[in-house]
């Protein structure tokens, strides 16, 4: 099932890797890239992450703000971007259940490093 550009992500208050709490709401009128992976420093997660770092100055010029979102502790996050010099913020989020569908919504694919936009839905 393809998701719709109207849909609108919800706010949020979580905790950044430099522990300043940051909401959705604090990019309002910014485009945002809001990408969600399972584990900082494990093989897929980390060639996703480094995709992101590689293109992070194009991101920047094009004024894109990168937030990355796990359910690591912050400690687990500055430890992540230290490893592979990532610049961008990685927020930490307690998962009490989640379902993943992909933009393209094939749940097969989710994980693969090419696809780096997905959505959760949080309940």
């Amino acid at each position: 099932m393809p998701i719709s550009s109207e849909i609108l992500a919800p706010e949020f208050d979580l905790l950044d890797d430099t522990n300043t709490s940051r909401r959705l709401s604090d990019f309002k009128g910014r485009p945002v890239i809001l990408y969600f992976y399972p584990a900082d420093d494990t093989p897929g997660c980390t060639k996703e992450a480094c995709n992101f770092r590689d293109d992070y100055s194009a991101y920047q010029k094009s004024g894109v703000t990168i937030l990355g979102v796990s359910p690591d502790s912050v400690k687990s996050h500055i430890k992540f971007k230290k490893n592979i010099n990532c610049h961008f913020l990685c927020l930490q989020m307690k998962i009490i259940k989640c379902v993943m569908l992909t933009v393209f919504g094939d749940r097969r694919n989710l994980w693969d490093a090419n696809m780096k936009a997905f959505f959760a839905l949080l309940f």
